[in-house]
């Protein structure tokens, strides 16, 4: 009986050790495909990242397009068809260099150049921008009949 006894316990501990060693392994598993799935998303931010960075690249490229048709405008008729953008027109301030608002509103479609050496830049339908004789921002002006608000 003894014998019988100490068989049994044998195989009792026996099939606990079983257990144990197999809820070890799938716990090692999970904290495998745990990693992997780590790993897949710092891959996918990487690429969000990538992606982001192109679409900003595209939407420079676009804004340039833009200002390059709408000089080509100005050069082949009086006025241009594609006007700055109400974002671009209120980023002008006081104080700006002509090449920095040229650079943001594109070329005017006229420049009226005053006896006190100020210069007046008209964008048709948006508004003026008056310069001092050094060449710096020192007003904005809109149209009364088109205010930038409805520019698009």
């Amino acid at each position: 009986m003894k014998k019988v006894i100490g068989l049994f316990l044998i195989i009792c501990v026996f099939i606990f050790c079983e257990e144990k060693i197999k809820k070890e392994i799938d716990i090692e598993e999970v904290i495998e495909k745990i990693d992997e799935i780590e790993k897949r998303v710092d891959e996918i931010d990487k690429k969000i990242e990538e992606i982001e960075k192109k679409i900003i690249k595209i939407n420079e490229n676009f804004d340039d397009i833009r200002k390059t048709i709408r000089n080509f405008q100005i050069y082949l008729q009086p006025q241009a068809t594609l006007k700055p953008t109400e974002e671009e027109w209120k980023s002008i301030k006081n104080g700006m260099e002509k090449e920095e608002v040229e650079k943001i509103l594109g070329s005017p479609e006229e420049i009226k150049k005053m006896r006190d050496k100020t210069e007046i830049w008209y964008y048709f339908g948006i508004g003026r921008i008056i310069f001092n004789q050094n060449g710096k921002v020192i007003r904005i002006e809109e149209d009364k009949y088109t205010p930038a608000t409805r520019i698009r």
